[in-house]
């Protein structure tokens, strides 16, 4: 039976370690990130997990094994392919990195410029447009220094997610918030979900739990995918019930 398009993965790695400095092999990774849905890679905070996170996204190298990239393998993706592919694979860092000279709207919009796919005109009326699905309400017209870490999170993923790539992988998007801003992401990654990849690398474990369709796994000898986390907390792997030990005291769990 032939795989439609919409039921491929739309990253895949086999095998994979990231190229990562550290002095121990890090643990092979094996897993499929489906086109539609959020897949959570958890593990203990550093920076192991964000340089798997980044692997799988295309940012950095591949030490070993396999990684596969919209169908085709990294390995093989040459100068002129890596554009399309960096605006279809969305990758937004935990810096938030707005540019400090231009306010909150030419922010948002500046990939659409550079790239030169819509007059401005339409791409300030996409830009609204996921700002209301964002919930934001800040002053557009101000400078990022002016902003609130709510406000500045939200044009990033504004900006990640103009150009309309199939998957958004996010660094720890949740870390700069207060705990009662955290719903506004939640609604707008599980309603983006619905027809696209989320891949993020997270220790919001309530979110996790409540809005993953996968969970990965990446721990310091252990790597592993599972369809939810119901199944990772029933894996019995030592390593996780030891993750899961270390967090059970936190409200978000």
């Amino acid at each position: 039976m032939t795989t439609s398009p919409a039921q491929q993965p739309i990253i895949q790695a086999s095998d994979l370690v990231p190229a990562y400095r550290e002095e121990a092999q890090p643990p092979q990774l094996d897993c499929r990130i489906a086109a539609q849905g959020i897949t959570c890679l958890l593990g203990r905070p550093g920076q192991r997990l964000d340089a798997y996170l980044r692997c799988l996204g295309g940012i950095t190298a591949v030490r070993q094994g396999q990684l596969l990239l919209l169908g085709q393998n990294s390995a093989q993706i040459d100068a002129r392919q890596w554009p399309r592919i960096r605006t279809q694979l969305a990758y937004l860092s935990r810096a938030t990195p707005l540019l400090s000279v231009l306010n909150g709207i030419e922010n948002v919009i500046l990939p659409v410029r550079y790239h030169g796919q819509q007059r401005r005109e339409e791409a300030e009326a996409i830009a609204h447009d996921l700002l209301a699905q964002l919930q934001y309400q800040g002053d557009l017209q101000q400078l990022p220094a002016y902003m609130s870490s709510l406000q500045r999170t939200q044009l990033a993923i504004a900006r990640a997610a103009i150009l309309e790539p199939r998957a958004l992988l996010m660094d720890h998007p949740f870390h700069e918030l207060e705990l009662y801003e955290y719903p506004v992401l939640e609604d707008f990654l599980h309603n983006w979900a619905h027809t696209r990849a989320v891949l993020i690398a997270t220790q919001h474990l309530h979110f996790a739990k409540t809005c993953a369709n996968s969970v990965v796994f990446i721990g310091d000898n252990l790597t592993q995918q599972f369809p939810s986390w119901e199944a990772m907390c029933q894996s019995g792997e030592p390593e996780i019930e030891a993750f899961l030990k270390l967090y059970h005291d936190n409200h978000d769990l």
